[in-house]
């Protein structure tokens, strides 16, 4: 036995130089000689040669070297007899339990999946230390190619893919697929394995209490910006999605395919195109004018050929129309559909002429100030792209709602106690079991507040879902909260949202049941208007506290006097409360309203100066004769009169209504109204002054030039106020806010980007 041992240390020091060369190499991407390695030494296959304990065909699968895994799979296969082999080198798991297929179904190559899966079946529903399979990563990934590869696999070996849907913590591939946005992969799901919509995770929630948090994915979570991405927003058609049975193992796609012509198809600088993105396609072509019996052939891909389409009758253009109404029907018919095409044709172009007027036009005037404007063709290129991908996410996202409504039959059928759960293996749990399970974790079920879809909705501001859940569900008005006993009036005043209470307002419904419930503390919906939201978006302390006044009033004035209850279980009233909540956010408010009133002062000084030396200085001096003005005979003598006596008139006003401001004694009911507008007043005259000012400058200048050049003086003193206005209004998003703000009764919806 002694005498074996140098041999046996000579051995194992050989294969420990083999496996760091294993190791080198494939970390420098010379996967030729991991070929080579795998070729000659059969025990590399199952060696684990870095220190998270994978092998070489994990470093290839995480690299995307799909042709690299193909060839070290038949390497694996045809290296030994024994019919183990390849299934043990496969299966090799590291550090945290992941195999070779657990992290090429985080890809986006299926033909990897593909190639491991066929070696041993089995692997797709091995769990790493998580609990999650390959399978269900595929989903938690969004890779729908993958996914529905392994489903496949699934079904070839007769192993149902419920096993594999969820993880430890109960959420499945439903929710994940919902959770990272990707409907068109929720939607393969819910048709693969529609038990899955009525399945919740062990915090109680379902697919749809994941997409009622997602106010994002909906066309009420957040603004469109700009008119022209409005503009081309509404013109935009999206396809709703359908069920694909086969998976594209192919990963290239041919070059001539509508997916590969996208990013030239929506240049918006080719007439030819464009031409072609406003006007559909004529129903049963492929655009081209050739015709198409059969549309499975474009199912498979979810990108459509055209982006813009124009809402015309599609059975005019397609030539199966009936006539019905004879030949005025027909006349008028098309009269119609023309004009709607003249509108929507002006709709674009004028967004588009606006767009280039302010990017390019107002970029080039910038330049010699340090402005650079962005590339006119990317950034109406980016536009339609970024407006297609929105209308699609909003599109599919309703699509995956009206579905699971119609699938998730548990919440008012069997009563709002009977949630339903999962567990580690894909198993369904009952609520007792559950309650177990969570207790041993140290919470239990019944001590989380739970709540139904609609609460969710609601909370987020959902109102596409709570719209269409009271259409199919009116019960569903008296839902509350398990804990907290709110309803979906208490949730909508508390998180602030808008649009869902004058949603509730239009709808006909019980009022003082609904609208005069209180909550666990006794708390009405003016009681909770008048709490300050922890996570409010990042305003302004003055726009914030003139909001709240504004969101405490609507609340109020939604019902009749003495509507709501008066003291809660605490006895404090809804204005004692309303007072203590905003004492900070009042101070904060009037410290900004110093801090700005004090800077705009100094501004407005230094006008009043420099205008009141304006107006004094007569452009080109008095007659020696009569003591007359030199140019007084000319218009434009007037207009710089006018002009430096508003800049005067102005500036000085504009301070005194600063300074106004500075002395003023700041309360929650001044910023109602009272403060909010004085500062709107002194800003507006300081924008005025300045406009003056600048004005009579540009007209004194001119005298200088009356000899020579006027034509283009006139042009260049143009631009240059052209300027000065545009910069103004490019950066008064305060002045703005504040003026929509006060001048509305009822107060904006308020989004996390809003600032």
């Amino acid at each position: 036995m002694s005498s074996m041992d140098p041999e046996m240390l000579i051995k194992r020091s050989l294969d420990q130089q083999i496996s760091r060369d294993l190791l080198k190499k494939a970390m420098m991407g010379q996967w030729n000689e991991v070929v080579e390695i795998y070729k000659k030494e059969a025990w590399t296959h199952k060696e684990k040669i870095t220190r998270s304990g994978e092998t070489a065909l994990h470093i290839a699968v995480s690299d995307g070297q799909k042709e690299i895994v193909k060839e070290l799979i038949e390497v694996i296969k045809s290296q030994t007899d024994d019919q183990n082999h390849a299934k043990e080198a496969v299966s090799v798991e590291n550090k945290q339990g992941n195999t070779a297929l657990h992290l090429a179904a985080s890809k986006k190559e299926p033909s990897m999946c593909k190639s491991i899966a066929e070696v041993n079946s089995s692997l797709v529903g091995c769990r790493n230390h998580e609990g999650e399979t390959p399978f269900f990563l595929a989903a938690f990934h969004g890779k729908k190619r993958a996914f529905l590869c392994l489903h496949q696999i699934c079904a070839k070996t007769n192993q149902v893919g419920y096993y594999y849907s969820a993880r430890k913590d109960g959420n499945t591939t439903l929710h994940c697929a919902i959770n990272g946005e990707h409907f068109d992969l929720a939607y393969q799901i819910i048709h693969l394995y529609p038990d899955l919509a009525n399945w919740a995770n062990k915090k109680g929630l379902y697919p749809l209490h994941i997409l009622a948090a997602k106010p994002s994915a909906f066309r009420s979570g957040k603004p469109l910006g700009a008119i022209w991405h409005r503009a081309i927003y509404n013109r935009i058609v999206v396809d709703e999605l359908k069920p694909e049975l086969q998976p594209d193992l192919e990963d290239d796609i041919p070059n001539n395919h509508p997916r590969r012509e996208l990013t030239g198809f929506v240049n918006p600088f080719s007439w030819k195109h464009m031409f072609a993105c406003l006007v559909p396609k004529p129903r049963g072509t492929n655009g081209t004018g050739e015709g198409i019996h059969d549309d499975d052939e474009l199912d498979h891909y979810t990108y459509p050929t055209t982006v813009i389409d124009i809402n015309l009758s599609r059975e005019y253009y397609s030539g199966t129309h009936h006539d019905h109404g004879g030949i005025f029907s027909r006349f008028f018919k098309f009269a119609y559909s023309k004009t709607m095409w003249i509108i929507s044709w002006s709709m674009v172009i004028t967004s588009w002429f606006l767009y280039i007027f302010t990017s390019q036009f107002m970029g080039m005037l910038l330049l010699p100030f340090g402005i650079k404007g962005y590339s006119r063709r990317r950034r109406m290129e980016h536009a339609i792209r970024s407006s297609y991908y929105v209308k699609q996410k909003h599109t599919w996202a309703v699509q995956i709602m009206n579905i699971l409504l119609e699938r998730t039959t548990d919440l008012y059928q069997a009563g709002f106690e009977t949630w339903a759960n999962v567990g580690e293996h894909g198993d369904r749990i009952n609520d007792h079991e559950s309650n177990e399970r969570s207790r041993a974790e140290g919470v239990s079920l019944a001590d989380q507040d739970r709540e139904t879809p609609i609460l969710t909705a609601a909370k987020y501001g959902v109102i596409e879902m709570v719209e269409r859940i009271l259409e199919l569900y009116p019960i569903a008005i008296y839902d509350v909260t398990s804990v907290t006993n709110k309803n979906i009036v208490l949730l909508a005043v508390e998180k602030r949202q808008i649009h869902v209470y004058q949603l509730l307002l239009q709808k006909t419904i019980p009022r003082d049941s609904v609208f005069g419930h209180v909550d666990e503390d006794g708390n009405s919906a003016l009681h909770l208007a008048a709490n300050l939201p922890p996570n409010t978006p990042g305003m302004i302390p003055g726009l914030q506290m003139l909001w709240e006044i504004k969101w405490y009033q609507f609340v109020k004035d939604s019902m009749p006097p003495y509507f709501f209850p008066l003291h809660n279980k605490e006895n404090k009233t809804p204005i004692e409360m309303f007072t203590k909540n905003h004492r900070k956010l009042v101070r904060s408010g009037g410290k900004w309203l110093s801090r700005t009133s004090n800077s705009s002062s100094v501004v407005a000084t230094l006008i009043a100066s420099v205008a009141f030396a304006t107006a004094t200085t007569i452009p080109g001096g008095l007659t020696q004769d009569c003591g007359t003005t030199m140019y007084g005979n000319q218009p434009a003598f007037s207009i710089f009169a006018i002009s430096s006596l508003l800049a005067v008139f102005f500036s000085v006003a504009s301070v005194v209504m600063f300074f106004t401001l500075i002395s003023s004694h700041y309360e929650a009911r001044d910023f109602s109204s009272n403060l909010p507008k004085k500062l709107l007043m002194s800003l507006m005259t300081l924008f005025i002054g300045i406009t003056s000012l600048l004005i009579s400058f540009c007209v004194a200048h001119f005298f200088l030039l009356q000899d020579k050049q006027n034509n283009e003086a006139w042009v260049l003193y143009a631009v240059v106020v052209a300027s000065v206005i545009y910069l103004t209004i490019k950066n008064s998003s305060v002045f703005l806010n504040l003026m929509r703000v006060t001048f509305s009764d009822v107060p904006e919806r308020l989004y996390e980007d809003d600032v």
